[in-house]
């Protein structure tokens, strides 16, 4: 899975009840077509993940509330982060201003 970045089918049941392993399985909708698995995937095995991303994840619908969590907690921290590097930028280039 790591090498290829295939982890099988996901889908997810709507309605209970059985289905004949001939019958064809139809993409009736796309929630978030612009995150498919596969984008996720990427992010969680390569660890490439923007704040951007984050941002995006953690107000996406149909994704899991623990995922959008993290991902909020995680934007959060970022942007604290960044708010102390720049407070202290200014700091060192300005040191009279602080």
């Amino acid at each position: 899975m790591q090498r290829t970045g295939r982890s099988g089918w996901y889908a997810r049941v709507l309605e209970g009840g059985l289905v004949e392993n001939s019958g064809p399985i139809i993409v009736a909708d796309r929630l978030n077509p612009a995150w498919p698995v596969s984008r996720l995937v990427r992010l969680i095995a390569h660890r490439s993940v923007t704040l951007e991303d984050m941002a995006e994840l953690s107000d996406l619908p149909g994704l899991a509330a623990q995922w959008r969590r993290i991902a909020a907690v995680s934007v959060k921290q970022s942007a604290r982060q960044l708010l102390r590097l720049a407070t202290a930028a200014r700091s060192v280039s300005n040191p009279s201003s602080v």
